[in-house]
């Protein structure tokens, strides 16, 4: 382990510390990238690129199956060899894969034939790209298990970069919304090919446990429900603002989801530092720590919210050029909600803990199917901003839920 100090432990700080500024670092690389191609596509163009992102999305959730949260809970209870679960769920994640690829073929041929999302053969891509960042995510939680924030900045780095340079690089061309797909695609199997040269893989002896995949395998199962739920808030918005507004306001909220993706920067370095030493705490009986861990994380999440709501304006006006418009309203729920979700990300380690994996995906999926309903039946009438607050109350109903379970079984936690 890296960064440890007298006790032996590693530095927690110090960790959290790498792990924000290379998620920034990785963020930051696509975000340098924004302005570059949103001056080269129109803002209705931007949405078809939002809607490619959030197809990925979805099917980067079936592909990797909870591999990495499965990893992440395993790697403290020590029932498997760690080389041989790693395996397991690669393995899991290429039979998906297969699956998918097939189904995708399908879905190209009538996207071509009726022009439904206007993606055609790019389509084809997708199942290609879901696989290889499934493949980052599993090495990334061993990682961020082994207290190693240097290993998984690199990984992320690299993938960040090569994605950004192959875009670059396309749309040098004039390839437009081609540029973004065409470049993700070559920059994955870039990736791909690095990792296998790199860690020499012998495919004749890559022998994978079936009692490994098969409860990997049941633990997706259950936690797939809470995984799609937050496909559901981000890619399923983007499908219907698509269809009951228009590829403008698509492009819009995209923008303002996207600055407000620093927020979630900074969350998603928490928790990955936080993760591992609050599920080591439970495994050792010391509840009251990680408690004090996770209340001081959401006092860092509010206070980073409250900064980048007084500088927006700023922060919009690097992102996009005056052409693109913004919601300052909409905006600010969206931090307020990310507050929520960022609190309820932290408490969920908990569940994982404790494998109550199927509560924690009930009320999620709850939750995520009640901003379903109402954003498909109002969003005609209130635009997008219903879909901010909608996203704001069920994250709240949902942060609730978990503190009232965690209230009437206190046992756990002392």
């Amino acid at each position: 382990m890296l960064f440890k100090t007298k006790s032996g432990k590693t530095n927690l700080a110090i960790n959290t510390s790498i792990y924000l500024v290379s998620d920034v670092l990785v963020k930051i690389i696509p975000f340098l990238l924004l302005p570059i191609l949103t001056r080269s596509i129109s803002q209705s163009e931007y949405g078809l690129v939002a809607i490619f992102n959030n197809i990925i999305e979805i099917t980067i959730v079936l592909t990797l199956f909870g591999a990495n949260l499965f990893l992440r809970v395993e790697y403290f209870k020590d029932n498997y060899e760690l080389k041989e679960t790693i395996r397991a769920l690669i393995g899991n994640s290429f039979l998906i894969f297969i699956v998918l690829t097939l189904i995708f073929f399908a879905l190209a041929f009538i996207d071509y034939e009726y022009d439904i999302l206007g993606l055609n053969y790019w389509l084809l891509t997708i199942p290609f790209i879901a696989f290889v960042r499934s493949i980052i995510s599993v090495f990334i939680s061993k990682f961020q298990c082994d207290e190693s924030p240097l290993s998984v900045a690199r990984l992320n780095l690299l993938q960040s970069l090569t994605v950004a340079v192959f875009i670059l690089t396309l749309l040098s061309f004039g390839m437009g919304t081609a540029a973004v797909f065409g470049g993700t695609s070559a920059a994955l199997l870039f990736i791909l090919l690095l990792i296998i040269f790199n860690n020499k893989v012998n495919f004749k002896s890559s022998i994978v446990n079936n009692k490994i995949c098969k409860s990997a395998f049941k633990f997706g199962c259950g936690i797939f429900p809470y995984s799609v739920s937050w496909w559901i808030r981000t890619a399923a918005d983007t499908f219907i603002i698509f269809s009951f507004l228009s590829a403008s306001d698509l492009g819009e909220y995209t923008i303002i989801v996207k600055v407000s993706s620093i927020l979630v920067v900074f969350v998603s370095a928490l928790n990955h530092a936080i993760a591992p030493r609050i599920l080591q705490n439970f495994s050792n009986k010391q509840q009251v720590q990680s408690i004090k861990i996770i209340f001081i994380s959401i006092l860092l999440v509010s206070f980073i919210s409250l900064c980048m709501y007084l500088f927006q304006d700023f922060l919009f006006a690097i992102i996009a050029p005056a052409s693109y418009s913004f919601s300052s309203d909409v905006f600010s729920i969206l931090l307020l909600a990310l507050i929520f979700k960022a609190s309820s990300d932290f408490i969920s380690n908990y569940f994982y803990f404790f494998n109550k994996s199927k509560f924690l995906s009930l009320i999620t999926f709850i939750g995520s199917m009640l901003h379903l309903v109402i954003c498909f039946l109002f969003i005609s009438e209130y635009g997008i901003a219903l879909v901010a607050y909608s996203t704001l109350f069920t994250f709240f109903g949902v942060l609730i839920a978990q503190l009232l379970y965690l209230n009437f079984n206190f046992k756990y936690l002392t």
